[in-house]
């Protein structure tokens, strides 16, 4: 026979009656410091806000017992963020046209039980994925709601700390993942992490020591004007006409001297510019003729060796000895 098995489901445990003996009690436990507006365009690379908001959440009901956490496990919970003026108690939902929601992303957390960095069982919100599309200094104003059948209850709302929204050019970049976040990521929950600061490269400043010319990329002769249009029949057609530059290099030099190829804006002229003078390329100079090399004997020894080419050596002549046989006709037999 097959065993059957039964599931026993209990039901969530909610009020409707006397909910104003129901506490609620939040605690912001991740404060947002900073965020990178992202923009209205659909491409726009959006950045959420970092550190990534955490609120704590616990219910304190008298007619339950004090340390009970049932309310862990209720579904019904969630927590809505909403965009607010530094200064003002104004929310600010929508953008000047109207339409264009002032965040985007996941702007909704439900209830998340979770340990805490004390390994006590506890209950969060997070908003991992939560970013502003305008520049300026803000408040989030984070509100706990209930469901209750086929209603919802507005429970009790916190405000957080003031936090800048800066552009593309001004943000100083993302910091280190804080150790609440790196917690909850390690128990699942989907969060970004990352382990090193992330700082944005500081451009030079204006009253620096360098000049335009060096701040200035280099661009190569060929990618803003084409060849063909500057070189012809070996001559570069140079668009200034005062300048003359016809210096020659040697490959084994040692001077300073050297061709200067013009600027890019030099280039950049020589397209639309018809009156153009030519300049040759430096050409290679001639190789040397061959000199013979130097005497450094003195006049003594240059007078003796002229007399010994005057003079010829007498050598002593060896006299003449015959070595051939005979001639046949001599030779008579006996």
């Amino acid at each position: 026979m097959e065993e059957t098995v039964s599931y026993h489901f209990a039901s969530v445990r909610q009020r409707r009656e006397n909910r104003h003996e129901i506490e609620y009690q939040l605690t912001i436990r991740q404060q947002p410091k900073q965020s990178r507006m992202c923009g209205v365009g659909e491409k726009a690379d959006r950045r959420p806000i970092d550190p990534p908001p955490i609120v704590q959440f616990r219910v304190i009901d008298p007619s339950l017992p004090p340390n009970d956490k049932t309310y862990l496990q209720n579904p019904y919970y969630f927590m809505y963020a909403s965009l607010m003026a530094a200064d003002l108690d104004e929310e600010l939902h929508l953008l000047r046209d109207g339409k264009t929601r002032s965040t985007t992303g996941s702007v909704v957390s439900s209830l998340y039980h979770l340990k805490d960095i004390d390994n006590t069982d506890a209950g969060f919100f997070v908003f991992p994925d939560l970013s502003v599309r305008m520049e300026g200094c803000y408040r989030l104003k984070l509100s706990l709601f209930e469901i209750v059948g086929k209603e919802v209850f507005h429970c009790k709302s916190i405000l957080s700390d003031q936090f800048f929204v800066y552009s593309a050019k001004k943000f100083p970049g993302m910091e280190e993942s804080t150790f609440l976040s790196r917690s909850f990521a390690d128990q699942g929950l989907k969060i970004r992490i990352r382990k090193e600061l992330r700082q944005r490269r500081k451009l030079p400043e204006s009253g620096s020591n360098t000049s335009s010319e060096e701040k200035r990329p280099r661009v190569a002769e060929s990618s803003c004007v084409d060849r063909s249009r500057i070189i012809q029949d070996g001559r570069l057609y140079y668009s200034n006409s005062n300048t003359t530059t016809n210096t020659t290099t040697t490959p084994n030099s040692t001077t300073s001297e050297r061709y200067d190829s013009p600027s890019s804006s030099q280039l950049y002229s020589m397209q639309f510019n018809p009156t153009h003078q030519p300049i040759l390329y430096p050409q290679p100079p001639s190789p040397p003729l061959h000199q013979p090399p130097q005497n450094h004997q003195t006049e003594q020894q240059q007078q003796q060796q002229q007399q010994s080419v005057e003079q010829p050596h007498h050598h002593q002549q060896m006299p003449y000895i015959n070595f051939l046989p005979p001639p046949a006709s001599h030779l008579q037999p006996k």
